[in-house]
């Protein structure tokens, strides 16, 4: 018994005189959640259980995979930053004291790089133990807010005529989180989801159709919206009279005498004859030429990506507005808000 105590009181003793082992640590501020662009971030480093001796000597680095970012030098050294060239314009550090154990590193602004996991290493001598380095690691999650970048119309037409089956229009949007969908016309809600498709096309549909995207990230809605103009032209229906009047001229004759009607009707049949060639000639020609400039249009749209198709079944993006960007706080009402438009779409 007397030996196990003793054993225990040496063990007490040994972690006692081991700082670097058993008392000196890191804290950060967790796993930070960034928004790519022109927005900061922040990163926090707090050591615990140092003498003041050792907060005198203490050298703390931060590294991203095998990249230094930054170094401190111990104080005792006049409190020395040392920021790598590629962070150098876009970090700032406000470093620890004999006062404030608490360093803090800012991001004037977010890339995707910046994406990772980070490694505080702090390093002390102990005099008892020599020289000791104790490490702690968090992470930087970098979003993105939704950017719409196209919307496209299935068929594909400059101008829409009443009664079409269906219209397609699909937003392209991207951002992380994924983001969610819904469109608005005439300042109203009509569907909750990327794909909005009009059936059994009238007069009335036209106009202005807005996609919203929107995304959740750090407790705000980030939404932005793009809209495409939809013009849908009546039918007109046209009656085209294609009686033809005849006026018959009575001629009396007289026996020994020669009717001047015939002749002239004669005359006129050939004419009209001779008129009619060329005009069925012309409507051949013409209905050839259209042929031929129809085939290579075709064959031009294959070979040129840029080239409007002839085929209107093929989907294309539509002409749309630039970007309108907002940002609003997630509220019961707004989740409320945005979860009804999602049952649109169902």
């Amino acid at each position: 018994m007397g030996i196990t105590y003793l054993l225990s009181v040496l063990f007490m003793m040994f972690t006692q005189t081991k700082p670097g082992i058993s008392q000196v640590q890191l804290h950060t501020n967790g796993a930070i959640t960034a928004v790519l662009g022109n927005n900061s971030c922040l990163l926090a480093c707090t050591y615990s259980g140092l003498t003041p001796s050792q907060i005198q000597g203490l050298t703390l680095k931060l590294q991203k995979d095998s990249l230094w970012i930054m170094e401190l030098s111990p104080i005792y050294k006049g409190e020395i930053t040392h920021i790598t060239s590629t962070f150098s314009g876009r970090i700032s550090v406000d470093r620890f004291t004999a006062d404030n154990p608490t360093t803090t590193i800012t991001f004037q602004y977010t890339e995707c790089e910046d994406e990772g996991t980070y490694t505080w290493e702090g390093s002390y001598f102990d005099s008892r133990s020599g020289a000791m380095t104790v490490t702690q690691t968090q992470d930087i999650i970098v979003k993105d807010k939704p950017v719409i970048r196209s919307i496209i119309g299935y068929p594909y037409k400059q101008l829409y005529i009443e009664g079409l089956e269906h219209l397609t229009l699909i937003c392209n949007a991207e951002g992380n989180p994924p983001p969610s969908y819904y469109w608005m016309f005439d300042y109203s809600n009509i569907a909750g989801c990327r794909s909005l498709v009009l059936d059994n096309l009238t007069a009335a549909q036209g106009g202005a159709y807005i996609c919203v995207a929107y995304n959740f990230i750090n407790g705000a809605i980030n939404n932005v919206n793009a809209s495409t103009y939809i013009v849908i032209q009546k039918t007109t229906s046209t009656s085209v009279d294609t009686t033809m009047s005849y006026s018959t001229t009575s001629h009396t004759e007289e026996e020994g005498t020669t009717s001047d009607s015939r002749p002239d009707f004669s005359v006129g049949m050939i004419v009209g004859v001779i008129v009619g060639a060329f005009a069925v000639g012309a409507v051949g020609i013409s209905l050839m030429l259209v042929r031929r400039c129809y085939k290579r249009r075709k064959e031009n749209s294959v070979s040129m990506a840029t080239d409007v198709p002839t085929d209107d079944r093929v989907p294309m993006e539509l002409p749309t507005t630039s970007d309108n960007f907002t940002q609003d706080t997630v509220s019961e009402e707004a989740l409320h808000h945005y979860q009804s438009l999602r049952k649109l779409c169902l």
